[in-house]
């Protein structure tokens, strides 16, 4: 009875007392970071029980990737061979944006009891570096597809044709109103010449007009009147030069009289002074 019981309680020793097999864990502090803030690497390796040998602990790319020191800085590690447990810790800077992959850490442990060497391994892990920690990022890190929008060639087509539009209405809108303007300062001084130049032969009171001032009024009207209903500048013109644009049978023989009564300063009749009233209306109303 005494050799089952002390069985007994060996047997419920020995289970109790069983070892468990060494665990890794892998945890970063954060999946994304500024540019020149650390990203933290625990890696921890428990249960190994209370005696054992750390052999090696190697990047799994040889250490490659730490090669380029602009990029990423190793600033820190150190091992804490605690009783049952193994931790190292990584300080990782960075100094260049974009997403970086830490390979994975093997490490090898010689136990006493073993014949080989045990060797475990770092789980790997991509990290994203930005200038800012924002929205996007996060989406980066979930593995969620960067939604790319396209320039919008087509709208800033529309929008430059548009603009082109508007460019061309209001160039036209100018010239317009400058015609405009030309057309209705004309129409407004010489709504109608041959009437105006009519109305003002009516008006002519030759009874107390000189004859060189009655020339001079018939004068002035029918080259007002040539000026503003054929554009042409005829107070400039000497009665050679309009005989010779018009070629009219009336109009020489009124500017003949005209020029008689300039130079030889002869007072005409009142019947003479009405008969180059009358020829004038006469010309004014034939030309044209």
């Amino acid at each position: 009875m005494k050799k089952i019981f002390w069985l007994a309680i060996f047997f419920c020793f020995s289970c109790t007392s069983e070892k468990k097999d060494p665990s890794l864990l892998t945890s970063y502090d954060k999946k994304i970071a500024e540019i020149g803030l650390p990203v933290n690497l625990l890696v921890e390796i428990n249960d190994l029980g209370k005696i054992y040998t750390l052999e090696k602990v190697e990047w799994s790319d040889k250490g490659d990737w730490l090669k380029d020191s602009s990029n990423v800085i190793l600033k820190s590690s150190y091992i804490d061979t605690l009783s049952e447990k193994i931790e190292m810790n990584y300080e990782i800077t960075f100094w260049d944006t974009g997403r970086y992959v830490i390979p994975s850490l093997n490490i090898e442990i010689n136990f006493p009891d073993s014949v080989s060497v045990s060797k475990f391994a770092s789980d790997s892990s991509s990290i994203f570096i930005g200038t800012i920690l924002d929205s996007t990022m996060t989406s980066i890190i979930e593995d969620k597809p960067l939604k790319i929008i396209d320039f919008p060639i087509q709208k800033l087509r529309i929008f430059a044709l548009i603009l082109l539009i508007g460019l061309f209405l209001y160039v036209m809108n100018i010239f317009n109103n400058r015609e405009s303007k030309k057309n209705s300062k004309r129409n407004f001084f010489n709504i109608n010449p041959k009437k105006n130049a009519l109305k003002k032969s009516s008006e002519i009171d030759f009874k107390n007009l000189t004859s060189e001032e009655l020339s001079l009024e018939v004068s002035k009207i029918l080259k007002d009147y040539f000026q503003n209903d054929y554009y042409i500048i005829s107070f400039e013109m000497t009665s050679n030069e309009l005989k010779e644009y018009f070629k009219d049978d009336e109009l020489n023989k009124l500017l003949d009289k005209l020029d008689l009564v300039k130079f030889s300063k002869q007072e005409l009749s009142k019947l003479e002074k009405k008969e180059i009233i009358d020829l004038l209306k006469k010309v004014i109303r034939k030309l044209l």
